[in-house]
């Protein structure tokens, strides 16, 4: 029922989906992750929302969200050729100090699995970029990265293929769009590039690979709202100062891992 006299400061499960766009699923998440505080009320046998901090909330994932836009771009697999553009790009937003993967050790990684670099691009220009880690389930290593190892650790025998069958866990290494780009861009391409990952989610799931986790850490106000907004859940970090976060495959009712889901049924049933 409609919330009425003093409880106009709430909304209702309905309203807040509404507000937010999102499915029952990601709500679960986002008060799980404290982000949304369910609130009992005198008189009222569902729980209901504080509309400030909903509100709040909807302004942080806004420039995530997939919107319309007027630049034509491309989201495809990265080449050796466009692995300095990236490292650059890195090295701009997050100091060199992060970037300390030598050049070397990534084209090892694209040479054992293309799928470790995506790229967008407005033309011919690299714009913004995607590195992911896909690991052989079982070796614990993607614990370990979110932890005591950084990727440079990480050696082309860990990078797992793309076989039918396999069975993996996706680190995001990290997600970067060009900083010289003005904040309509920015939002434009990061709508962008998580519109590829959901594409690419579901490409992976037609090949009959086998995604188990999909974990990620990140430090920056840009990253952790790209984290909450693709479904993460926030986890207990390992190291002080890390902020981690996990998608467990088999569990998520998250759109686009349904989406993935049921792509990886049909591969498994054809």
């Amino acid at each position: 029922m409609p919330l009425k006299g003093t409880y106009k400061d709430y909304y209702t499960a309905a309203q807040v989906k509404k507000a937010l766009n999102i499915t029952d699923g990601m709500l679960y998440n986002f008060i799980r992750n404290g982000d949304i505080e369910a609130v009992k009320l005198p008189g009222r046998k569902q729980s209901v929302y504080k509309r400030e901090q909903v509100n709040e909330l909807a302004q942080e994932l806004k420039q995530f969200i997939p919107s319309r836009t007027t630049r034509t771009t491309t989201f495809v697999g990265a080449t050796k050729e466009d692995l300095p553009v990236i490292i650059d790009i890195s090295n701009a937003l997050f100091g060199l100090g992060r970037s300390v993967t030598p050049l070397e050790r990534r084209q090892a990684w694209l040479e054992k699995n293309p799928y470790t670099y995506h790229v967008l691009k407005q033309g011919n220009e690299i714009v913004g970029y995607v590195s992911l880690l896909p690991l052989r389930t079982g070796t614990e290593k993607i614990k370990r990265l979110l932890g005591d190892i950084i990727a440079v650790d990480i050696t082309p025998d860990d990078i797992a293929g793309f076989q039918t069958g396999t069975h993996i866990d996706m680190y995001l290494m990290s997600i970067g769009v060009k900083p010289t780009t003005t904040l309509t861009e920015k939002h434009e391409y990061g709508s962008s590039i998580i519109r590829g990952l959901r594409r690419l989610l579901i490409e992976i799931g037609k090949k009959g690979v086998v995604i188990d986790t999909i974990a990620a850490r990140s430090n920056t106000p840009d990253g952790i709202r790209l984290m909450r907004h693709f479904g993460f859940t926030e986890i207990e970090p390992v190291l002080p100062g890390t902020r981690s976060f996990i998608i467990h495959v088999q569990e998520s009712g998250i759109p686009h891992i349904m989406e993935y889901k049921q792509a990886l049924k049909e591969s498994q049933t054809s």
